[in-house]
């Protein structure tokens, strides 16, 4: 089994699921794309900076959030298809239940992680990032399988990601809804900003010089409602490695009520959307997620952060770039 296959066992047990007595597949989905609409509001304008700054107040007010996944569906995309226009659902054999949580403390490491897995199925995933380092552990359920495996490896932004194995990371989540590229210093981090002005969207685009190709990220915010819809990460090498799309967006307090009294008004509040569909184009793989009893700023205890234990699982190392094969004569396992 290739281990793109691997990773996505757990949305492909279709025949034992079905057994169990779990949902058929899913009506297809007419994706909401980036249309139009002539209600926007063309006679109100903000400029860059002023769009960019607040999103990064929003995001500045959130040190950690952590609230349970129900996966609603999963999608591929069609051969030959834009990603605006469609997508055909996964069989949906259950709804997968989940968990999400992230750290972003002022000063130190970053942290994310992501559990999914089918109720009464062996079938799931757990996906950890702390700082650069990943871990991704899958449980697969196939007869004839290793039980347990986990991928781990550390990000290098500069250089194309490799594929030899999958190209999704778990710090993909993070970037997509934390916009760390905002706050990039221009002239440390040789960034750029520009924006274009859309009948319904402000459009930032953040420029990288120290890649193969400066596109780094593009944001979209919607004129109407000043939030964001749709956030997208590209590779070095110029194409894109994921996007987000957010919706339902709702407030919550930042502190508790005694100590929300002390705080300035703009420091009180955090928006977060509370349905969001994740792409991995490179994996043809959509997780669109609802997210519930959503806490703001409460402490996650380090051990959810804790390294997956290696004992008793298939332990495997993903490069952070790809060798030249040329010079080095790399192949993957099995030499594909």
């Amino acid at each position: 089994m290739r281990h793109r296959e691997i990773l996505l066992a757990w949305a492909l047990t279709l025949a034992a699921l079905m057994v169990a007595g779990c949902r058929g597949p899913g009506a297809p989905r007419k994706e909401e794309g980036m249309a139009l609409r002539p209600e926007a509001p063309a006679s109100e304008f903000l400029n860059r900076i002023q769009v960019a700054e607040r999103i990064k107040r929003n995001i500045n007010n959130l040190a950690t959030l952590s609230a349970n996944i129900r996966m609603l569906s999963a999608y591929w995309r069609e051969p030959g298809t834009r990603r605006e226009e469609s997508f055909r659902s996964l069989p949906l054999l259950a709804e997968m239940n989940g968990f999400l949580a992230l750290e972003r403390p002022p000063i130190g490491t970053r942290m994310v992680r992501f559990l999914a897995d089918f109720p009464g199925s062996a079938a799931g995933i757990s996906m950890l990032g702390i700082g650069e380092d990943f871990w991704i552990t899958v449980l697969n359920p196939e007869p004839g399988a290793p039980r347990r495996i986990i991928y781990k490896g550390t990000l290098d932004r500069t250089s194309p990601r490799p594929e030899v194995y999958f190209s999704l990371r778990p710090q993909d989540i993070i970037d997509l809804l934390l916009y760390d590229e905002l706050f990039l210093d221009p002239e440390r981090d040789k960034s750029l900003e520009y924006m274009e002005v859309w009948p319904n969207h402000y459009i930032l685009t953040i420029l990288r010089a120290e890649r193969l190709n400066m596109i780094y990220s593009r944001i979209w915010v919607d004129r109407r409602t000043l939030q964001v819809t749709h956030h997208q990460l590209f590779d070095a090498d110029g194409s894109i490695l994921a996007e987000a799309r957010f919706w339902d967006y709702d407030e919550y307090p930042t502190a508790d009520k005694r100590k929300l009294e002390t705080l300035p008004a703009e420091m009180r509040k955090v928006a977060i959307p509370r349905r969001m569909l994740f792409l991995w184009p490179r994996e043809n793989l959509a997780l669109e997620v609802k997210l519930t009893g959503v806490k703001v700023n409460a402490e996650i205890k380090p051990t959810f952060f804790k390294v997956p234990e290696t004992q008793g699982a298939t332990e495997i190392t993903i490069p952070a770039r790809m060798p030249r094969l040329e010079t080095e004569g790399w192949l993957p396992p099995g030499g594909k």
